[in-house]
Parts: structure tokens; C-alpha cells; sequence
């Protein structure tokens, strides 16, 4: 593969990112919804949706999900 075509490739992934759903965007769990883009490359994509409250999970949740020690973060 050619340094320009992985540099084009690269360009295509969404790290970093918001992604903003279209008005048209019928399934509930992303309808009107904004998701940051945590990482996004060839294994697949992982965002979450930051504009909406999620009663099932805590942030402190999540974190521990990733094994993300959260010492000292205030709530």
C-alpha cells in the first residue's frame, strides 16, 4: 500500500470526532442524538452518546468497563 492511499485511508477514520445524527435517523437509541467518536480504524468504531442521560450506567461505570482508575475525579 502507497504512503498517499494510507493517508487517505487514515483521513477516513473519525477519532476524535462528534457525530451528529440526521433528522431523518429513525432507530431510538441514536435518534437526535451526538456521539463522540472514542476510536474508529480498521478493527471497527466505539463512541458514546453525550448528549442524552443513560439511567442503566453510571460514568463511573464506563470507566471501570475500561479499566480506568478514576482516583481523585470528583463526581
Amino acid at each position: 500500500m502507497g504512503y498517499e492511499l494510507m493517508n487517505e485511508q487514515k483521513d477516513l477514520y473519525l477519532t476524535g470526532n462528534l457525530l451528529i445524527a440526521m433528522p431523518e435517523m429513525l432507530d431510538p437509541r441514536f435518534r437526535k442524538s451526538v456521539i463522540y467518536i472514542c476510536t474508529h480504524g480498521p478493527e471497527g468504531a466505539m463512541g458514546l452518546v453525550i448528549n442524552k442521560p443513560i439511567e442503566e450506567i453510571t460514568f463511573d461505570d464506563v470507566l471501570e468497563q475500561f479499566n480506568i482508575n478514576a482516583c481523585g475525579a470528583s463526581n
